[in-house]
């Protein structure tokens, strides 16, 4: 492998292919799929959660979002998935760990994420009401009726159902 001769010196050379040089060149793709390869050779949930904390951070939006490329797309949509899984497991690394504020956060990122997929909400209403936070429950079920209204959509039947057994069951306690 060569450096190339230049002045910004940003380039490498392997034959003929030419590299942008990773140790001047940075790109928050390159450190969110660092990232998630650290969280997946992670030995404990320490080391987990510090991975996916990094790649929750370099995540910083869905790849080339306004460009109208179609071949992008399917690799778009495999980042976008790939970014909420990441960090629905960070947010139940953060509540095992005890740290409920740091997985009620990233909750709410995945929710900026992705505002339809039903999933952080529900995580989200149990994290509250586990922590007694009835009227913070009722503001995520109206934020996901709301959201959900722009498609014509209603919450599925288990998200509705969740949200009556959280919101009577701590009415009743």
């Amino acid at each position: 492998r060569q450096h190339l001769d230049v002045d910004s010196k940003i380039l490498d050379q392997d034959g003929d292919v030419y590299r942008l040089d990773p140790d001047i060149v940075s790109a928050d793709l390159w450190d969110f799929q660092s990232a998630l390869a650290a969280a997946a050779r992670a030995g404990d949930d320490d080391e987990a959660r510090s991975a996916l904390r990094w790649a929750a951070e370099a995540y910083q939006g869905d790849l080339a979002e306004t460009s109208g490329w179609i071949w992008l797309e399917p690799v778009r949509e495999d980042l976008h998935r790939r970014a909420v899984d990441a960090h629905l497991r960070l947010a139940e690394l953060e509540e095992r760990s005890g740290d409920l504020p740091a997985a009620e956060g990233v909750l709410e990122k995945v929710i900026d994420l992705d505002r339809y997929a039903e999933e952080p909400y529900r995580r989200l209403m149990t994290l509250q009401a586990r922590q007694g936070r009835t009227d913070a429950v009722k503001v995520i079920w109206r934020r996901l009726q709301r959201r959900l209204v722009e498609l014509d959509l209603d919450p599925d039947p288990a998200t509705a159902r969740l949200y009556r057994d959280l919101v009577v069951d701590e009415s009743a306690a």
